[in-house]
């Protein structure tokens, strides 16, 4: 079986998106981030990415092997790059989503860890994938998203 998101343009109404993400537990933004954001992030994090290695080594074997020797890892995007912090971070349809998938769960929320992988040449595609496997000692969420409605 082969797993498939639905694309959505920035412009959507975000009440279509919260259903997908409801029915397939994600989705593709297209055209989130203009280029110009794009450029700039690059722009400010281009020495980090470029000083990492890909072969230091992980805090688990498991993540070792699901990025490869390939891939070169960035953490704490926001404090490097204020670009990432201001124009990603902060997008007004990220943070609409987050609200209405975070809020009905908790007083507040705060979105604060932003990580950069860069697939280096000969690295294997990454497959689809829930970062969620990452904070196993979390419990899991409750109640579910479709309890919004």
């Amino acid at each position: 079986m082969t797993a498939t998101l639905q694309h959505f343009d920035v412009d959507a109404d975000p009440a279509r998106i919260l259903a997908a993400i409801d029915e397939d537990g994600g989705v593709i933004v297209d055209r989130l981030l203009t280029q110009d954001v794009v450029d700039r992030v690059n722009d400010e994090v281009e020495p980090i990415v470029s000083a990492a290695d890909p072969s230091a080594p992980m805090f688990n074997p498991v993540m070792e092997a699901f990025h490869g020797p390939c891939t070169k890892q960035v953490a704490g995007m926001p404090g490097i790059s204020r670009t990432f912090a201001v124009d990603v971070m902060c997008h007004p349809l990220l943070l609409t989503l987050a609200d209405a998938i975070l809020s009905p769960n908790c007083a507040r929320f705060q979105l604060n860890l932003g990580h950069l992988l860069q697939r280096g040449p000969g690295a294997d595609e990454q497959w689809l994938h829930r970062d969620e496997a990452v904070w196993n000692d979390v419990p899991a969420r409750t109640p579910s998203c479709s309890s919004r409605r």
